[in-house]
């Protein structure tokens, strides 16, 4: 089993997408996508998770106000 399946595997959906709204695949040579990912600094995707959720959560409150709460409560969502 390769050390990269699951990259390889998000590549291979990625092009799946790609194709079928008729744009051109991407190479399925994960080798830069790997490199690239070892030059992210790991606060990144923490920082981004952050400021994503902030911003759901903004547009939410904006939309739905106190409707966004269950029963009574803010809802969070959590992935992991």
């Amino acid at each position: 089993m390769s050390s990269d399946k699951s990259l390889r595997e998000g590549v291979i959906r990625v092009n799946a997408d790609r194709i079928s709204s008729g744009q051109r695949p991407v190479s399925i040579n994960t080798a830069s996508f790997s490199d690239a990912r070892k030059e992210l600094p790991i606060s990144l995707p923490r920082q981004l998770f952050y400021s994503l959720a902030q911003q759901i959560e903004d547009i939410s409150w904006k939309e739905f106000g106190e409707e966004q709460r269950f029963k009574g409560r803010n809802v969070k969502v959590i992935d992991g």
